[in-house]
């Protein structure tokens, strides 16, 4: 399964491990230049009302839900049918707000698929030296296999932040800032 956000005029990326994330990034929603026209008073309550007004096909995603309830997470749904919810969470009881289909569960990856993964995300070439296979391999181990944890230290390779030889030394002093980069948000935070 791929996401594409080409496919949506918006993509709202939520924090979602606390109530106090949630409010912050849907305030924050108000700040952005296509929602300046609409004036909004910089609530959450406002940021939900446009975004449920807007006529395009967006998708706002709630990422890490994984300690509130159900019925806490939905009181953030934007209003009308509109656009489409993706919730990431570890917490099994977020699948009674949609459809069984309609829910995906993300196991660990094999060592092996999680290695190429790690290697593509971060465009390095297997081929040049196995030092590199070795190191992603280490890489992936310490992550548990996670995909999305891989695909997020894949990103910050590619960046340049850091290489695939100093990824370890730097994640185990540093990974909570590591996984906080706002660039690369297209992950979510996993211990």
């Amino acid at each position: 399964m791929k996401f594409d956000s080409s496919s949506f005029s918006h993509v709202f990326w939520i924090d979602a491990s606390s109530v106090s994330t949630i409010s912050q990034g849907l305030k924050g929603i108000c700040n952005l230049p296509e929602a300046q026209p609409f004036a909004l008073d910089g609530s959450l309550e406002s940021a939900l009302l446009w975004i449920g007004s807007l006529k395009e096909n967006y998708v706002i995603v709630f990422d890490n839900a994984d300690i509130l309830t159900p019925e806490e997470l939905e009181q953030y749904f934007p209003p009308g049918l509109g656009g489409n919810i993706l919730i990431t969470s570890r917490n099994s009881a977020m699948q009674c707000l949609t459809s069984p289909t309609n829910c995906l569960e993300v196991e660990e990856m094999a060592d092996s698929d999680a290695i190429l993964l790690l290697l593509k995300a971060s465009c390095l070439d297997i081929a040049q030296t196995n030092d590199l296979y070795e190191k992603a391999s280490e890489i992936v181990k310490e992550l548990c296999c996670v995909p999305l944890a891989i695909d997020q230290a894949g990103a910050i390779i590619r960046s340049g932040a850091l290489s695939i030889k100093e990824y370890l030394g730097i994640y185990s002093e540093q990974w909570k800032t590591l996984l906080s980069y706002s660039e690369f948000r297209g992950a979510s935070k996993y211990n």
